[in-house]
């Protein structure tokens, strides 16, 4: 235009919404054992990007693990998570996120005595939800 460039400038206020994402599980799809033994489930661990985050309600996760046809012992403590439950059905662990992954490194499931696959056919597999 007459008497040079001209220009103009605005600027947008973009407000970022916080969404709590899901967490995530990482573990063996399956492990094996024979009757009567238990087996040490390794590789599980937590991972929940929200965790911590400032203005969060709990820095905590909670993670709940339970056993069908057997039960759930952890490695040897002491933990710095809070643990209630070892050695039954259901384990509860409480605890920072590295508590709780600290925690679940060493995982030992003891399956009910005598259960095995033909007892699963009909009873369903014996399993660990995390």
């Amino acid at each position: 235009g007459v008497g040079g460039a001209l220009t103009a400038a605005a600027d947008v206020v973009v407000s970022v919404a916080a969404v709590n994402d899901a967490p995530t599980v990482s573990a063996p799809s399956i492990v094996y054992t024979t009757e009567d033994a238990s087996v040490v489930i390794t590789g599980v661990s937590v991972n929940d990007v929200d965790a911590g985050d400032p203005g969060s309600t709990s820095p905590n996760l909670v993670v709940v693990l339970s056993a069908a046809h057997g039960t759930i012992n952890l490695g040897a403590g002491p933990f710095s998570a809070f643990v209630t439950g070892n050695g039954t059905a259901t384990l509860i662990i409480s605890g920072t996120q590295a508590a709780v992954n600290a925690a679940l490194a060493a995982i030992t499931f003891i399956p009910e005595a005598n259960f095995n696959d033909f007892r699963a056919a009909t009873d369903g597999p014996a399993n660990v939800h995390i």
